[in-house]
């Protein structure tokens, strides 16, 4: 709270006429980032606008045009340094003045008074002192006919078609930092978050190409101020399935190589555990105008599980003391012939109090070690068989499919652990 350098303006716009928005202008006064190409009818896109290096500011505007008709849609906003964060919203059948939009934009204030023109209402409200700001923008209408040959766009909830745009959404459970480190445009183009401060999602925009072939990026945050590197890449080409793709690394990422495993991966890639950290991912499958969701966490490594213990018991030995939200048992052992398994923490503190309490801890004559995650080959006795991801590796109960997701353990039970630990053992 309060003033200070600018870091980013979150923006949402919320289309809530009958009516489709194509963007016909773009205007970055301070800062850099791309706005959604085109939001369709009672649908709500966000978008990520960067300040400038020196962290003077984000200040910017876009007009879209509503339907097919010489109706536009003007919004405005500033987050500069050490000022109050405003915005501004007007409709328009004119040609828009960008000065005089900048001007009523500095005038402005963060919760202005709604307008109402040509048969459409906007409002528009932002975080008045943040340095990392997010505003709404609402475009609103009463219901009537649409004019003949509306630009409505159709999103298909299944089937494949053309492209519009891809929504990624970045979590940052850790308590590191993220900062950009690089970005890759093979088919689209957009702009992502600069930074992505601990315990905090940024969601941003990736627009396909002119001829709605796709949006198919890549994108690499260095975490905190290690070596440590956490890639997402993401995939909506026409006509085919939505795929995302998220690993860790400590090594200089090459492209052509993540490109190759997005190409190979799917809706619902499997967990990646390496160097202390976890990441999962998930995206719509079908949608032409997809939300994927890429999530970095903390895991630890659980070894010298006695060997009729079942994952929930893992889970109940850890969630007694700090919020573990997933558990999962390697059916190999580790290099020194020992049950091993992988608890995941919403952050560092919580891992770290895990490890503290847990690490020596005596579960009917097992003694636990317990540490940070590190790349799982390193700990299993058979590299040949034993997959890069945690897919397939965990115990099951019997009744459960083989191909239920490590996602599915994120539920937690309703019925909270005693505090006598029998290892949940099965009979």
């Amino acid at each position: 709270m309060g003033f200070g350098d600018a870091l980013l303006t979150q923006g949402t716009l919320e289309n809530n006429s009958n009516d489709g928005l194509s963007l016909s202008g773009f205007n970055d006064w301070s800062g850099s980032g791309t706005c959604p190409n085109v939001t369709p009818a009672k649908l709500s896109l966000t978008f990520c606008h960067n300040a400038d290096a020196q962290g003077a500011g984000s200040k910017g505007g876009v007009v879209y045009t509503v339907g097919n008709g010489g109706i536009k849609w003007v919004i405005a906003w500033s987050n500069m340094q050490n000022d109050e964060n405003k915005v501004y919203v007007d409709i328009t059948d004119t040609a828009v003045d960008w000065s005089a939009v900048k001007s009523s934009l500095e005038n402005s204030s963060p919760n202005p008074s709604a307008v109402t023109k040509n048969g459409y209402t906007t409002t528009a409200t932002i975080d008045a002192n943040k340095n990392l700001p997010s505003f709404t923008a609402t475009l609103g209408t009463k219901p009537k006919p649409k004019p003949k040959g509306s630009l409505n766009y159709q999103i298909k909830v299944m089937g494949f078609g053309d492209a519009l745009l891809t929504q990624g959404t970045l979590e940052n459970n850790s308590n590191d930092g993220l900062s950009l480190s690089g970005f890759n445009d093979w088919s689209g183009s957009g702009t992502c978050p600069n930074v992505t401060p601990a315990k905090l999602s940024l969601t941003f925009c990736h627009n396909a190409d002119a001829q709605g072939a796709g949006s198919k990026g890549g994108v690499v945050y260095t975490v905190g101020n290690g070596g440590i590197k956490w890639v997402i890449a993401w995939s909506n080409m026409q006509n085919d399935e939505n795929k995302v793709y998220v690993d860790i690394t400590d090594t200089a990422v090459d492209w052509s190589a993540v490109k190759s495993s997005l190409e190979n991966s799917s809706p619902n890639p499997s967990a990646v555990t390496k160097n202390g950290y976890t990441t999962t991912a998930t995206i719509d499958a079908n949608k032409n105008l997809p939300s994927f969701t890429a999530t970095l966490g903390v895991s630890i490594f659980v070894e010298n599980i006695l060997t009729w213990m079942h994952w929930k018991g893992l889970w109940h030995l850890f969630a007694r003391h700090e919020e573990a939200f997933a558990s999962f048992i390697a059916k190999k052992l580790s290099i020194g012939r020992k049950r091993f398994g992988f608890v995941r923490f919403k952050n560092e503190i919580d891992a770290g109090r895990a490890m503290e309490r847990i690490n020596g801890f005596v579960v009917y004559g097992f003694r636990l070690t317990v540490k940070l995650a590190i790349q799982k080959e390193r700990n299993v006795a058979s590299k040949k068989t034993h997959q890069s991801s945690l897919d397939g590796t965990e115990d099951r109960v019997k009744s459960r499919s083989r191909s239920d997701s490590i996602s599915d353990f994120k539920a937690t039970p309703s019925v909270k652990p005693t505090k006598k630990i029998s290892g949940h053992v099965e009979k």
